[in-house]
């Protein structure tokens, strides 16, 4: 019987069971390690210094990879919520809003995963901060056409109510 583990890295076209993998990859760090020491057993201290930032950076991709994996639990189990409850309130497009929630938190897993990488972390706020600003501005500008004839209704009635006292 195949682990949900196994079956997920067999979609992902490797064919280690999780096991091995795990064996795999701690191979590598104490190879990586051995490296070192003997790096700087010989006073190689510039090669030594790199493979140490290599193997320091390490828990770095861990705790990405790990950030990823629960992002897309989270947002398949929003999705479901999402859809289950705008199934219950009669909306239309369930499917169109489960999947822009499932979309958006999968993004920001993605962004949470590149910021804890150290990849370009200022340049991903000033996208959070461009993209925010863009739809508040399409919100706005929406609001503003859609409800023009209700803003001049509500600014006549109090100009109205101001030069009746």
């Amino acid at each position: 019987m195949k682990s949900q583990a196994e079956s997920l890295l067999a979609k992902g076209g490797l064919s280690y069971t999780l096991s091995e993998l795990i064996a795999i990859i701690f191979y590598w760090l104490g190879l990586l390690i051995t490296v070192v020491v003997a790096m700087n057993a010989v006073n190689l201290t510039v090669a030594a210094d790199l493979l140490n930032r290599i193997v320091l950076y390490i828990p770095n991709i861990i705790v990405a990879i790990f950030i990823l994996i629960i992002g897309m639990f989270m947002a398949t189990v929003l999705r479901n919520v999402v859809r289950t409850a705008a199934t219950n309130s009669g909306l239309s497009h369930v499917n169109l809003l489960a999947k822009i929630v499932e979309v958006v938190v999968v993004v920001f897993a993605v962004m949470i995963a590149l910021e804890q990488l150290n990849i370009a972390s200022r340049i991903i706020e000033l996208v959070i901060t461009i993209t925010l600003g863009s739809f508040g501005l399409a919100f706005a500008l929406a609001f503003g056409f859609g409800c023009q004839d209700l803003a001049k209704k509500a600014v006549t009635d109090l100009i109205t109510k101001i030069k009746g006292k």
